[in-house]
């Protein structure tokens, strides 16, 4: 068995040789770690070496000598001792590049701890066969003791990869039962927004001079909303961009950069603006027009570019629903495409909005690496799984802020048993067996994994929202960590087969991203529906947030 250093192998295979991305390197080196260990376990009398590759003869060479044919170990350590370059230590800059600024840090740390595992057992089983003085040893080896993943464990994972939907349709393959094709009219709107930019110099791209723009913000100063609001704000503004003949440019910073966690799918989104506007240096003007009582949306065209924060929400703005129904895309369809409006009886919105994010987004390396992570460390091994999401806020729970806090806890108690109740239903009709529950408590998912050892969480999340108890916060570093949990779970939550909501916007952005015609229940309608036959729900501003299409 041949080791070295893993942030060596990284750069050595996906920097100075390009294999893969260091994301999709580091998913194979893991799965290659647990694959040679399910071996080691299975063949541990076969093991005659474990050799260090970064370190002389101290690593494990004389092992290596031996196996080559070697009779004289002192010659071989000789011998060994004239060919061997030390290689330059890693300084913190050094691994810092490699995990991307440390990005990818956490998912680094589990390969070194997975590695170390494969190290222990090695050596563990090298000795035994030294002391046994044979190459047969009875009973197979088991991990030391700081390798907290059982046999069958490995032999699960390794035998039934976990296929991430999310991650599927971020890298374009979707087949079209997951996400139909694209209609013409985006694909004219992506083309138009690509011809409208230019290069940086650097890399990047930049918005061309006296090209027509807008701007989401989302930079502390204001609230957005969590995850499942943003992700609701900046696809309500792709389509004002688009009725309106603009090109849509995204800058959300707070609480820690957007670009971390979502990158540029087909649309980017994250050029820089051109130094001058209108020929000078000025602050952009907020438009402020998403009011849900306003039908227009007109927009001056004399102005160039506008800002606009949140437009989703309350007070009671618009919703992909009426910002698709407005004036503003009827005149788009019929004024400036001279062709009917596509969609005169009901508005697709699942499929608009899976659409419009797929075209604009794909979820990064950091957050598909920490998706894999927190499925792990929870125990999802490959099977297919429920998600459930459990918001246990005030407001999400349906709770009069006017009651006394002891009156709330108990009501929102029992509201958290019925997730647990409505997984077993589930659990009747889709013979489903495993759920992983998200949640802004420990204690609520501590609660329902009480109630049914099979329902799953992970103990490594970051509870963070990344709105509310971050706004003021100046760890950027907590900011990062407590912010990439949450689109972890959201991948999670998407990946799912079937999901248990609740009256929470990432509830509904992770039923509307993981694809058509899924299983799915909000969890007060759970007793009430049908759970054997696909369910849609739209969402509405100010109302229940879940009305059930039928």
């Amino acid at each position: 068995m041949s080791f070295r250093s893993p942030h060596r192998v990284l750069k050595s295979t996906s920097m100075n040789r390009n294999f893969a991305s260091r994301h999709v390197q580091l998913q194979t080196l893991h799965s290659m770690l647990g694959i040679i260990q399910g071996q080691m376990l299975s063949h541990p009398d076969r093991n005659v070496a474990c050799w260090e590759s970064d370190v002389g003869v101290d690593g494990g060479a004389s092992d290596l000598g031996a196996m080559f044919g070697w009779k004289n170990p002192a010659k071989f350590d000789e011998f060994y001792e004239k060919i061997f370059l030390e290689p330059s230590a890693l300084s913190d800059e050094d691994r810092s590049e490699i995990t991307k600024g440390k990005q990818l840090e956490v998912y680094m740390n589990s390969m070194v701890r997975d590695m170390a595992k494969v190290k222990d057992l090695c050596k563990q089983q090298v000795g035994t066969r030294k002391t046994a003085g044979t190459t047969k040893t009875a009973p197979a080896a088991l991990p030391v003791a700081s390798s907290s993943i059982s046999t069958q464990a490995f032999q699960e994972e390794v035998s039934s990869p976990v296929m991430s939907t999310a991650a599927l349709i971020s890298g374009g393959f979707a087949p079209e039962a997951i996400m139909p094709p694209r209609p013409d009219w985006l694909n004219d709107y992506i083309d138009y927004h690509r011809i409208s930019l230019e290069s940086d110099g650097n890399g990047g791209y930049r918005l061309k001079e006296g090209v027509p723009f807008l701007v989401y913000e989302c930079n502390g100063e204001t609230k957005c909303g969590g995850i499942g609001d943003r992700i609701n704000s900046m696809v309500i503004l792709l389509y004002l961009a688009m009725c309106s003949g603009r090109v849509l440019i995204i800058n959300s910073p707070y609480p820690s950069p957007l670009e971390n966690f979502l990158e540029p799918a087909l649309i980017h989104w994250d050029a820089a603006l051109p130094q001058m506007i209108d020929g000078e240096e000025r602050e952009l003007p907020t438009l402020d027009i998403m009011d849900a009582r306003n039908n227009d949306l007109l927009v001056d065209e004399a102005t160039v570019g506008y800002r606009l924060g949140r437009c989703n929400g309350m007070p009671a703005r618009h919703t992909l629903r009426t910002i698709f129904a407005n004036q503003c895309m009827s005149d788009y369809f019929g004024k400036q495409r001279e062709e009917p409006f596509p969609y005169p009886g009901a508005i697709p919105q699942e499929r608009l909005l899976r659409w419009s994010f797929y075209s604009l987004f794909k979820f990064s390396d950091a957050v598909l690496l920490r998706a894999e992570e927190l499925k792990k460390s929870a125990g999802l091994f490959g099977v297919p799984y429920t998600g459930i999401h459990l918001r246990t806020g005030d407001q999400s729970m349906g709770i009069s802020l006017d009651k006394g806090p002891s009156f709330r806890m108990q009501h929102s108690r029992k509201k958290q048993i019925r997730h647990g109740q409505c997984f077993q239903r589930i659990k009747e009709v889709h013979d489903i067996q495993v759920g992983y529950v998200a949640s802004d408590s420990n204690e609520a998912k501590q609660l329902l994994s009480d109630m049914d050892k099979s329902i799953l969480y992970s103990n490594e999340i970051e509870i963070l929202h990344v709105d509310e108890p971050m706004r003021g916060e100046d760890d950027k570093n907590l900011s990062y960590i407590g912010s990439l949990d949450g689109w972890a779970e959201l991948v999670i939550l998407a990946d799912s087969q079937c999901i248990i909501m609740s009256w929470s916007m990432l509830s509904f952005a992770a039923h509307y991203l993981g694809g058509e015609n899924r299983c799915s229940a909000l969890v007060d309608d759970c007793n009430e529906i049908d759970l054997s036959v696909p369910h849609k729900y739209a969402y509405e501003a100010g109302q229940n947030p879940f009305e059930l299409v039928i």
